[in-house]
């Protein structure tokens, strides 16, 4: 493994870093990296407790086509994807906040 530089560091591009993720009733699906600027609109969206507009959220920023690396969803897909099964929503939300650190070890959301 080389040491990273500046350049190398700057240059990444977290629409192309991803994790799948085996979810019940949907199959595979991909969650990418957020840029520490989404994680922190996250956090703030946390603390306003709105449980269910965090979830949405977080399902649409995170569920990305592997091969293009773009989003699979849009802000017009909220109400659809409000009415899938619950626990396989909340389960991609769960695991996207785990893989981009939003969540301490015992699951609870990270202040900053």
């Amino acid at each position: 493994m080389q040491n990273a530089t500046r350049d190398t560091i700057l240059s990444i591009d977290t629409n192309k870093i991803c994790r799948p993720v085996q979810v019940e009733y949907f199959g595979i699906v991909h969650i990418r990296a957020w840029t520490e600027r989404q994680r922190q609109n996250f956090v703030r969206l946390a603390d306003k407790n709105d449980g269910l507009e965090l979830t949405l959220q977080i399902f649409i920023a995170s569920v990305i086509d592997e091969a293009s690396g773009e989003p699979m969803f849009k802000q017009e897909d909220k109400t659809r994807i409000a009415e899938l099964p619950a626990a396989a929503v909340e389960f991609v939300a769960h695991e996207a906040m785990r893989f981009n650190g939003m969540l301490d070890d015992e699951g609870d959301v990270k202040n900053g």
